[in-house]
């Protein structure tokens, strides 16, 4: 036992006197650039790490074997200034690897020393990104507005010939079920592996509440009519039974449903029965229902 515990000790005293030596140690970093504009395409391959030779105290060296997983960063951004050629230096290189040593270490050898790559600009389009979504709210719920997606385009780059094709960018799938507040999802875009985007991820936001039942009468409204012509529509107006969000009941304006009959598409008899068309573009509003749903209508000279 006792040799053992002298062993022991013997092994501690070695690496704390190891430690305590000034050493020397050769070590890679990974590469992070940063400041890239999306619309720039490489030639060749930056590089992705520094090799260097430090020399410091063994147990600083031994923080930085510990920490493999740090990782310099390069700020490229001042640098696309140069008329397509980029050039990564050791002065650039040591910078960003002192920024993560400790004072006291000091860097012997690094490499690479200098390295220069061509790069060329792609050509960019702005697109909408469309929502791919199944949103069902809870029963005796409603969306409550428009779902939004922030943003709702993007920048894609790529060859005149590739974005040339790209009319629009889709998001994942969305499956809501039972939505009864406001909820804000993150989407991964469907991409394509020859393009690049201004990002690749979007924030959708949907928003339900309780609806209750409203009834009101609405005017017939004839839209397309000639200036020569009167079209008089029998009944003139019609009741309207609708749901509407809770919030917005009290809010309700004549104009957020609109019962019509379009003259173009009327025939050429002095009287005839119409079928009504109901427009509305108010998201807190579903399920109109009108009665009655035809209406004779009398063409007049004027």
């Amino acid at each position: 036992m006792s040799f053992l515990v002298f062993l022991f000790l013997s092994a501690t005293f070695w690496l704390l006197n190891a430690l305590n030596q000034e050493r020397e140690l050769t070590i890679s970093f990974p590469i992070v650039y940063r400041g890239m504009p999306a619309d720039i395409n490489f030639e060749d391959q930056l590089p992705a790490q520094v090799k260097v030779k430090l020399k410091d105290q063994g147990i600083h060296l031994w923080s930085y074997v510990m920490s493999r997983a740090t990782k310099v960063e390069v700020e490229l951004g001042e640098r696309f200034r140069e008329q397509g050629i980029v050039s990564i230096n050791s002065s650039m290189l040591a910078k960003a690897v002192g920024q993560k040593l400790l004072p006291s270490t000091l860097i012997q050898v690094l490499a690479p020393e200098n390295k220069a790559v061509r790069y060329y600009r792609l050509h960019a389009r702005k697109v909408p990104v469309r929502l791919q979504a199944a949103i069902h709210p809870a029963d005796q719920f409603m969306l409550n507005s428009a779902v939004r997606v922030l943003p709702d385009s993007i920048v894609v780059y790529g060859s005149r010939y590739k974005i040339g094709r790209v009319q629009e960018v889709p998001t994942r799938m969305l499956v809501l079920n039972d939505l009864k507040d406001t909820v804000e999802s993150e989407l991964q875009l469907v991409h394509d592996d020859s393009l690049r985007y201004s990002q690749t991820r979007v924030r959708v936001i949907s928003s339900a509440e309780m609806f209750t039942e409203k009834a009101v009468n609405i005017p017939v409204q004839i839209i397309n009519q000639p200036e020569h012509l009167a079209v008089r529509s029998f009944p003139a107006e019609v009741r309207a039974v609708f749901n509407i969000a809770v919030s917005q009941f009290k809010n309700f304006a004549p104009g957020d449903i609109q019962v019509v009959i379009d003259y173009n598409e009327l025939g050429k008899a002095a009287v005839e029965k119409r079928r009504l068309r109901v427009v509305t573009n108010q998201p807190f509003i579903s399920n109109v229902r009108i009665q009655p749903e035809e209406v004779e209508f009398l063409l007049e000279e004027k």
